[in-house]
């Protein structure tokens, strides 16, 4: 999960996903999580607000499991090509060097384990 909400395990199979996602899928989850992420963002600070009440808690936490949907669902896409795969790279490299995580666990395996798989497999095409 980010970094505001503890991290939970998610189910990868709850989470439909094209079985091989190409490029332009990869660049709109890309999107995607970055928009998931500022809603996110806004719901925090909506909450932490001096007269917040449980509503904005409740709305930031399912922002919060918002974003993280759209984290495992880029964590799962598949590149098919080096560009794509450099772009999914350069986009988690600047997430986390920014200080945010994803998920800890997604089925079970650290999110680490998809993103190098699917990478691994789109340069070695």
């Amino acid at each position: 999960m980010n970094m505001f909400v503890a991290a939970a395990s998610v189910a990868a199979s709850s989470i439909p996903l094209p079985p091989a996602a190409g490029d332009n899928m990869v660049f709109e989850l890309i999107e995607r999580h970055k928009e998931a992420m500022a809603a996110y963002s806004d719901g925090i600070r909506l909450a932490e607000m001096d007269h917040a009440g449980v509503e904005e808690e409740e709305e930031a936490h399912r922002l919060g499991d918002i974003a993280d949907e759209a984290a495992v669902r880029l964590l799962l896409a598949k590149p098919s090509s080096i560009a794509g795969a450099f772009a999914l790279l350069r986009y988690v490299t600047e997430y986390t060097a920014a200080g945010f995580s994803f998920p800890r666990e997604i089925d079970h395996r650290d999110w680490s384990f998809f993103l190098h798989r699917n990478v691994v497999a789109a340069l070695s095409a």
